[in-house]
């Protein structure tokens, strides 16, 4: 099951935001997490891809460290190329496995494929 974060906002879906979204949801349920939205369409600017419907924000907090880089992986591998999975935290210029207040899944599609799908030049 996936859950939404009263903060987080939708303005709009689009196909490839809905593949993210189920397979963030398998893959956090397959490790018997709930998966929860932190972040949709809100809070970034209009050259961000979360305005776009074109990236989401996942909750990071309620997986245990030692699965963070693990299930990271799988996030990759099951997105394959076209989409970017980021662990991220504004605070922090790396991905270093650790939950901090800010720690998240920032998962989009890559960046010269949303450009082109919302004309936006590069």
């Amino acid at each position: 099951m996936i859950s939404v974060k009263s903060t987080a906002s939708f303005t709009g879906f689009r196909k490839e935001t809905l593949h993210i979204m189920d397979t963030a949801e398998n893959v956090y349920m397959a490790y018997g997490i709930e998966c929860e939205i932190t972040c949709g369409t809100n809070g970034h600017g209009p050259l961000d891809p979360h305005p776009h419907a074109f990236a989401l924000d996942f909750g990071t907090h309620a997986i245990p460290q030692n699965k963070l880089k693990l299930i990271h992986q799988e996030l990759i591998d099951r997105l394959g190329p076209n989409y970017t999975v980021l662990y991220s935290d504004k605070n922090i210029d790396e991905a270093v496995y650790v939950d901090t207040p800010n720690a998240h899944f920032h998962i989009q599609l890559r960046k010269d494929l949303w450009h082109k799908l919302a004309g936006i030049p590069i």
